[in-house]
């Protein structure tokens, strides 16, 4: 039977106060082995793969992570590879074939912790003695309860999904990659292992690589990704496009937030404090349909399908932003493939950068923003990978429309609503978002009508569908080393 877990009951004031937060972090952040890696220390490979697990019961699951902990990365390690890795680039232009490395990360859902230690969800996160902050009712009800972002009916339901129906209670995600393809079987191997030998059933697996040749590095629409993530305080000292810094409380709980309003983080559970919520979700692309599209919108905005394309995702294929080159494909140019040294301050009305490009509407930067709190408020930590052959339908039926491929998509946050729910529900889907009439994020958002100016400044209203779709999602904890040691061995309290 599957337990449902509705979130915690409204409580009064109490006079608790929450647990006191650990000592704001200096610039050594990157030198916590307690945080797991991948959250502020990305594991960064070509090649990964996500495991959906189930415990058989308490006593076998304890067991298991007993014998996982060992495997788990953890901050230090990985920001200690990824420097040397960066230093090895940067001397030999080329990835250093001698560095290598493969990673492992747990992630725990609200059944996986009702199975481990049923009495502490029910003393500290359903009557905790203070009141709690509300991502651990976004965390306990789970995904495919989140009507903010999940479709209800259609083929977008949570029914329909390939990882987290109600029908597959999922308890432990793990996160590996690797830098080769041998070295994840190897480890994938090894993993299987040991979930045989402690009766852990794979609910599903979802591989995922980074594209071959000339498409390393974009997603399967042909556009690079990845290219902004926030620059955490304590993690690095400066960013070099002289963005903001943002604290480190917006993505690990038990530090401080952004903002005087998040000075004293979030009110959780102390053991709770190190670690962070993830978010994935399996997104199918339709890459003819979406080029197709562009196809036909764009003679009426007096341009080209691939300037059209920069026009809907905010950058050209390259990765150059258009805040830079609006209006030039730059791939014969100079490259500024990695910039992210803009803000849209100069460009409120959308005159260079429309208002409703994917990448201004889930980070509109210093433009104006309605809503609740400030833009980097709302940030967060991407480690997406793509799944699936790339789109190339001379090269085998695998190759072609037909064939599943799209991308996975995890996030790091502090706050399930306040981040990831709040920039698929209250920017990307919102067509009033940033001003009236702006139109839906036409990478991720629904279908909608997004007005774009033509050559002669006229706007043009472009008519844009939806060419991605929802297969699985999951709300998940990702809990501090320590915290899986306590899991392991029965004494988290």
């Amino acid at each position: 039977m599957t337990t449902q877990y509705p979130g915690p009951a409204p409580q009064p004031t109490p006079p608790a106060a929450p647990p006191p937060l650990p000592i704001p972090p200096g610039a050594g952040l990157q030198s916590d082995a307690d945080i797991q890696g991948n959250i502020f220390a990305g594991f960064n490979k070509d090649y990964a793969a996500l495991l959906f697990l189930q415990l058989k019961d308490q006593t076998t699951g304890r067991a298991y992570l007993t014998d996982l902990v060992p495997l788990v990365a953890n901050n230090a390690d990985v920001s200690t590879f990824n420097a040397a890795f960066s230093q090895a680039l940067r001397s030999s232009g080329s990835d250093p074939d001698n560095l290598n490395a493969t990673w492992v990360g747990v992630s725990i859902t609200a059944p996986g912790l009702e199975t481990l230690v049923p009495q502490t969800v029910q003393n500290s996160l359903q009557n905790s003695p203070f009141r709690l902050d509300p991502t651990v009712a976004s965390f306990l009800a789970g995904a495919a309860a989140d009507s903010a972002v999940v479709a209800q009916q259609g083929p977008e339901a949570p029914a329909n999904w390939y990882f987290g129906r109600s029908d597959q209670p999922i308890h432990v995600i793990l996160s590996v990659e690797s830098d080769t393809a041998s070295s994840l079987l190897g480890i994938m191997q090894e993993l299987g292992q040991l979930a045989s030998k402690h009766e852990v059933v794979t609910i599903f697996q979802q591989d995922g690589a980074t594209l071959p040749g000339a498409r390393h590095g974009h997603e399967h629409f042909g556009f690079k990704d990845g290219i902004s993530q926030p620059a955490v305080q304590g993690f690095v000292t400066t960013d070099p496009d002289g963005q903001p810094l943002i604290a480190p409380g917006e993505f690990v709980l038990g530090f401080p937030g952004q903002g005087p309003s998040r000075a004293n983080g979030r009110a959780v559970p102390q053991w709770m404090f190190k670690g962070s919520f993830l978010v994935i979700r399996r997104i199918a692309q339709d890459v003819a349909g979406w080029w197709n599209q562009a196809e036909q919108l764009a003679p009426a905005a007096g341009i080209g399908a691939e300037a059209l394309g920069a026009k809907l995702v905010g950058r050209w294929r390259d990765g150059t932003p258009l805040d830079l080159d609006p209006n030039n494909d730059p791939r014969s140019g100079a490259d500024q493939s990695t910039s992210n040294a803009f803000d849209y301050s100069d460009d409120a009305d959308g005159a260079k950068v429309p208002l409703f490009v994917h990448i201004r509407k889930v980070n509109p930067r210093k433009a104006a923003a309605p809503g609740p709190g400030v833009t980097d408020q709302h940030r967060i930590i991407r480690r997406g990978i793509p799944f699936g052959d790339p789109f190339d339908p001379a090269s085998g039926k695998d190759h072609g429309p037909d064939a599943e491929r799209g991308l996975v998509f995890a996030c790091y946050q502090a706050s399930i609503p306040d981040q990831f729910s709040f920039l698929q529900r209250t920017w990307a889907d919102n067509s009033d978002f940033p001003t009236p009439g702006a139109g839906p994020d036409p990478v991720i958002g629904p279908k909608g009508t997004c007005p774009l100016a033509e050559t002669s400044g006229t706007p043009v209203p472009l008519s844009v569908g939806q060419f991605v779709k929802i297969e699985g999602a999951t709300y998940s904890f990702t809990p501090s080393i320590s915290t899986l040691q306590q899991l392991a061995s029965g004494q988290l309290s």
